[in-house]
């Protein structure tokens, strides 16, 4: 807090938010998202394995008239460095399942340096997760739910500081549930949108989801520093 303070007395838009709730990667993230006063928000890891200095490229493609931008560490730019090769497995898997399941074309769902306009925010909200999942739940949202959406080369790097309290089994299940609750909204609304225009449950299994049906639209957007503290 002391760094922080120290911080804010030459940075006057940092806004300092404790979660008082209870804890969780998820948890946490809400606390933030809910305090927002900004018209976007940029959501990263606090551990040093993501680079702030990347939000500038967010905040342009915002301003561009994207809903959504999602940093991307396996498209070209992007890289992962002193990752666990365990890890990175288990996240090419992860990734490709949400990739298949979901019939589109993001192979970094689970990334969680993201950038959303707040409506895009409202619009998924109630936000359920509570861990990690997060990461896939906001995003898998706003795609099911009609938002545009763009990709950004990021780079990863391994945490500098503190212990991962990450869960293979614990996760794992989180990630699947979140998944497919969303899978499944997305698909009863589908149902209930080809219903309302006569259309035949065949014809519904062979539409793919629409992913970004919109052009985005240029507003300027307003942004504020916050740090959440967990």
């Amino acid at each position: 807090m002391e760094i922080l303070n120290d911080i804010r007395a030459t940075m006057p838009e940092l806004i300092i938010i404790r979660n008082s709730g209870e804890p969780g990667f998820g948890r946490a993230i809400i606390t933030g998202l809910d305090a927002m006063r900004g018209d976007a928000v940029v959501i990263m890891m606090g551990d040093d394995s993501d680079d702030p200095h990347e939000v500038v490229r967010y905040w342009e493609l915002l301003n561009e008239g994207w809903d959504c931008v999602f940093g991307n560490r396996f498209i070209p730019g992007g890289a992962v460095i002193e990752y666990p090769k365990f890890k990175l497995a288990r996240n090419r898997l992860a990734n490709c399942f949400l990739r298949v399941l979901f019939a589109m074309p993001l192979n970094d769902t689970t990334n969680g340096f993201k950038a959303y306009r707040r409506e895009v925010i409202d619009a998924c909200r109630p936000l359920r997760a509570a861990h990690f999942d997060l990461t896939a739940e906001l995003p898998l949202k706003a795609i099911t739910r009609g938002f545009t959406w763009t990709t950004i080369p990021v780079t990863y790097r391994k945490r500098k500081a503190g212990v991962s309290k990450w869960s293979l089994l614990k996760m794992g299940a989180r990630y699947l549930a979140t998944s497919f609750s969303i899978w499944l909204q997305a698909r009863v609304r589908k149902v209930r949108t080809l219903n309302d225009k006569g259309q035949t449950q065949s014809s519904f299994h062979s539409q793919p989801f629409t992913l970004n049906p919109r052009l985005p639209s240029a507003l300027p957007l307003r942004l504020r520093v916050k740090v959440l503290m967990r």
